[in-house]
């Protein structure tokens, strides 16, 4: 857990207000997978029971005063210890990447949402820019301690490949970019000339989804 432990405090205090456009409705029981201090819980307005998992103790324990139940550790090991058909909404912010085995996730996960409930989240995007400058330019692939070659990120995905892994284990919804970043430099023509060459989705840092098992 070493890489966890080196985040700033920030890391674990992100709200991520912008992940609020791909819950539906008011879902009411949530579970929410690398929940971090629990401020995510800020965004919602309306009445819920609130659940999370966080991997850091030290962390858990700041949630635990947000939320109204903590598991603390990998989700993997605490996924049975989660009921069955219970919650109408799981978030996991950042975490598909982290786990070794995204097939069983996704299909374990399935089994604790009440039928018709939603799973959202968000990845880093391998199709961001940057990633082909230092692949490309730089020619190198060297992992740091943040972003999208975080050295604890384990899968990569681009839109079309998360979109084609949710479908593959029977969810289906909505996949798209999202945070676009280097606004400072990124101007027109050249954000225009970036964008028709390398595509639209790689001027965003992030790809979100909610998805929604086949019925």
């Amino acid at each position: 857990m070493i890489g966890y432990e080196m985040k700033s405090v920030q890391y674990y205090q992100n709200q991520r207000a912008e992940m609020m456009s791909f819950i539906e409705g008011h879902p009411s029981v949530i579970l929410e997978i690398g929940c971090g201090e629990g401020n995510f819980r800020n965004n919602i307005t309306w009445e819920n029971e609130y659940w999370g998992v966080e991997l850091l103790p030290t962390i858990a324990e700041k949630a635990r005063s947000k939320l109204d139940k903590v598991l603390v550790g990998k989700i993997e090991s605490n996924i049975a210890d989660l009921p069955d058909g219970y919650f109408d909404l799981v978030i996991c912010n950042d975490v598909i990447e982290h786990l070794p085995d995204t097939v069983e996730f996704l299909n374990a996960i399935s089994s604790k949402l009440q039928m018709g409930g939603q799973l959202i989240g968000s990845v880093p995007n391998l199709r961001f820019i940057q990633v082909f400058i230092e692949l490309y330019i730089k020619r190198d692939w060297k992992y740091v301690n943040g972003g999208i070659l975080d050295s604890t990120h384990m899968k990569f995905f681009t839109c079309k490949s998360l979109n084609r892994t949710l479908n593959e284990c029977g969810w289906y919804g909505k996949v798209e970019p999202i945070n676009p970043q280097l606004q400072k430099w990124w101007k027109a023509p050249l954000r225009w000339i970036i964008q028709l060459v390398f595509g639209t989705d790689s001027v965003y840092f992030q790809i979100g989804f909610n998805a929604k098992r086949a019925k």
